[in-house]
């Protein structure tokens, strides 16, 4: 198996080892050696190019993965908490469940890929692209938004728990895309606490109705309850 390496400018050594997990389909070998290289490996793969393989439950953690290719290829369930990533590719990926806490994503492309149920707290994502993705159950928490592209991105049920930054400078004038990106959030958030109001409620409604047919069940009648 022949790939393309032509800007990487990382540890030779490392990049042979991570080729040859990949061409063997075995990434628990990669992850072996990430764990004998102790708490401190910090792998240097700038310039990487891993589009469309099986990196499925690979560690890359704290990795310098800058300006890296990881377009259409399958991370699911990746560690990449504390890499650097900032200009990475990862156009089309499958980044299911894929850690990316603490990272740096600072002008990395995810435009089309899946990153459902992804966790991406307290990353730098200033400047990245986020167009048609699939956000779904992402944890935002901690994160930027409004530094964001997330054109034709459904916002309704990403995470973000808390520490986010959403608020606009008062000296700075939104742009229209920046107005549409704040719009759908404050729409999405109105819709959960709609959604949280009725439930409060259909509680109450369902709780005076269990009420009453315990007290018909005791033949209490509502005059009995009157203070004389």
């Amino acid at each position: 198996m022949i790939i393309h390496q032509a800007d990487f400018c990382g540890n030779e050594r490392q990049l042979k080892v991570l080729m040859k997990a990949i061409r063997e389909n075995n990434i628990h070998s990669w992850n072996s050696f990430v764990k004998r290289s102790g708490n401190g490996f910090k792998a240097n793969l700038r310039g990487i190019n891993l589009s469309d393989f099986s990196l499925r439950e690979v560690n890359l953690s704290n990795a310098d993965l800058i300006n890296a290719d990881f377009s259409g290829s399958d991370l699911r369930r990746a560690n990449l908490n504390g890499a650097k990533l900032a200009g990475a590719c990862f156009h089309s990926a499958n980044l299911q469940n894929i850690k990316l806490s603490n990272a740096d994503l600072k002008n990395a492309d995810f435009t089309k890929a899946d990153l459902s149920n992804s966790i991406l707290i307290n990353s730098n994502i200033k400047d990245a692209d986020f167009a048609e993705s699939t956000l779904k159950g992402a944890d935002f928490s901690g994160t930027n938004l409004k530094e964001i592209n997330l054109k034709n991105v459904n916002l309704e049920h990403i995470k973000i728990h808390k520490n986010v930054k959403i608020k606009v400078k008062a000296d700075k004038k939104e742009t229209p895309e920046e107005d549409m990106i704040r719009s759908q959030w404050l729409v999405a958030q109105q819709e959960e606490e709609n959604r949280k109001q009725h439930r409060i409620v259909d509680e109450e409604k369902k709780k005076k109705e269990d009420d009453a047919n315990i007290k018909r069940k005791l033949g209490i009648k509502k005059d009995n309850w009157k203070k004389v």
